[in-house]
């Protein structure tokens, strides 16, 4: 009998010893992709050297610095960020390629994807199998709507920017009746503008009047300039990238055709108006980002971070698609920050899942997600050119389409 309470006490202890060195183990080390004790692996895909390169590059800038921000100051629970970036070329076999290389070689927690919808809609089922949290610069609302577990979109999208355009036009304008035109690349991206564009008519009771396309590398745009011109709009609603607008923007000045160009996030940067010139002075856009010379907290940190890691350039203007750059990156920091030591890629969703109004110091409107909400908001802000200065001007605060 004594012998039997020794072994049952000696069981008891070994089982006393197990369970402390289980308890003394974060549950998820060794098993989450991409975390290790002192390390979380970031993916990043982006256009580096395609047709939207000159949209994205500046964005490469945003997200390194700002880890490398965050890493200095100690990291998210001790983890520093280690950055993988990709050069998709905007297309989506690549985006196909760089996906698994990220996620089945490098082994990636989670990715940034500054990629086109099409892609981000190609690769959304292998996300839900391997549960890699992403957040996209394509902002194509079908990505997130209906919710998709894994990937999150933090501001308003492309259809939100079209209808902010034409609710300036007739509730701020207080046009009546005005004739729409449209012009957009000959790819998704453009059809999509356009769908909003139609929709957005629809609802005003008004007509597109002309609807031209042509290619994200165009250098020229004189055939669908003289088109638009013969159709006689009062606004055209031009929804491409900067290069191109730049060359739609100079074929309109050559033909004299002096009407408002109303243009969504992807040409609405200073560098249209800087490179464009006088051209650009019938131009007004919409963005979901502030602008680098807005006096706001965000800014004032931005600013900060980047004479640290890149000096010199603190002062040097930085477009909108770098500071969509920048938010990404700081939601993400965030949401690994709520999601605690024990990082993995549920917690991860659940945390960013929890954000209710967050603040990024007026980069954007605060952002709100849910459980069946990955879409951050609806605002957009509009901007004018001023050509004399060589950028853009903000028009009142942040606005939301009125419907």
């Amino acid at each position: 009998m004594e012998r039997k309470n020794t072994l049952v006490s000696m069981g008891i202890g070994v089982l006393v010893f197990v369970l402390a060195i289980l308890m003394s183990v974060p549950s998820y080390a060794g098993e989450v992709r991409g975390v290790t004790g002192d390390t979380i692996k970031v993916g990043v895909v982006m256009d580096l050297t395609g047709p939207t390169a000159t949209t994205q590059i500046p964005a490469k800038e945003a997200v390194v610095n700002y880890f490398r921000y965050i890493s200095d100051q100690g990291g998210i629970h001790g983890r520093k960020i280690k950055l993988y970036i990709e050069d998709d070329r905007y297309s989506v076999p690549l985006d196909i390629a760089v996906f698994k290389k990220l996620v089945f070689r490098d082994k990636v927690f989670s990715i940034i994807f500054l990629i086109s919808s099409p892609s981000a809609r190609v690769l959304l089922p292998q996300m839900e199998k391997e549960k890699v949290p992403g957040t996209i610069i394509g902002l194509t609302e079908e990505v997130v709507i209906p919710t998709r577990r894994y990937m999150f979109m933090p501001v308003a999208s492309y259809t939100d920017h079209v209808k902010v355009l034409f609710d300036y036009v007739m509730n701020d304008l207080k046009v009546k009746n005005p004739r729409m035109a449209y012009i957009g690349p000959d790819n998704e991206y453009g059809k999509t503008g356009y769908a909003a564009a139609q929709m957005s008519a629809e609802h005003y009771g008004i007509k597109i009047v002309d609807r031209e396309f042509f290619s994200p590398g165009a250098v020229e745009a004189v055939s669908q300039v003289l088109l638009m011109k013969g159709a006689k709009p009062d606004f055209v609603i031009s929804h491409n990238y900067v290069d191109n607008s730049i060359a739609l923007l100079r074929d309109v000045r050559k033909m004299n055709f002096s009407i408002p160009f109303l243009g969504t996030s992807g040409s609405c940067t200073d560098d249209l108006v800087r490179i464009a010139g006088k051209a650009a002075e019938n131009y007004t856009g919409t963005h979901p980002f502030n602008s680098w010379y807005s006096h706001t907290p965000g800014i004032a940190k931005m600013k900060e971070i980047h004479k640290k890691y890149s000096p010199g350039t603190e002062k040097e203007s930085r477009t909108g698609y770098h500071i969509f750059a920048w938010v990404s990156a700081m939601t993400f920091a965030e949401a690994m920050k709520r999601a605690g030591k024990d990082l993995n890629p549920d917690s991860m969703v659940n945390a960013l899942e929890s954000f209710n109004n967050f603040d990024t110091g007026g980069l954007c409107a605060p952002i709100t997600y849910g459980p069946d909400k990955h879409k951050g908001g609806n605002s957009t802000m509009l901007f004018k050119a001023d050509v004399e200065k060589g950028r853009l001007i903000s028009v009142g605060d942040w606005r939301k389409p009125s419907f």
